[in-house]
């Protein structure tokens, strides 16, 4: 029963967070695993290791962390994963992916400004 919710909080943020990407034109990727997810700095998923390495972006990966911060969210601060407890509620996710949106719609916007 656990890993049920577990895995569904993943689909949900997952999910959630495939459609801000799509509505921000961004080119990233998410690598799902169980209850687990990676966010990917490349448009298509690493084929290993040194492929994620080689894409990675540690400015941009603190600067979405402290942005998420600041918004009252802390996630793994040494990468981009996420993994979801049992206790996790619908609306945990839905405000991970609130802030997420804001923060990549920030990041778009400066995006934009910046060509």
């Amino acid at each position: 029963e656990a890993f049920e919710k577990m895995f569904a909080c993943q689909n949900r943020f997952s999910d959630g967070l495939e459609a801000v990407l799509a509505k921000h034109t961004i080119p990233w990727s998410l690598t799902r695993s169980g209850a687990r997810c990676e966010l990917q700095f490349m448009p298509t998923l690493p084929k290993n290791g040194s492929d994620a390495k080689n894409h990675f972006d540690w400015q941009l990966m603190y600067y979405t962390h402290v942005y998420l911060a600041n918004q009252g969210i802390l996630i793994t601060p040494f990468h981009n994963m996420r993994r979801f407890p049992p206790m996790a509620t619908e609306e945990d996710i839905d405000a991970l992916i609130k802030a997420w949106d804001d923060c990549l719609g920030e990041l778009a916007e400066l995006g934009k400004k910046n060509k």
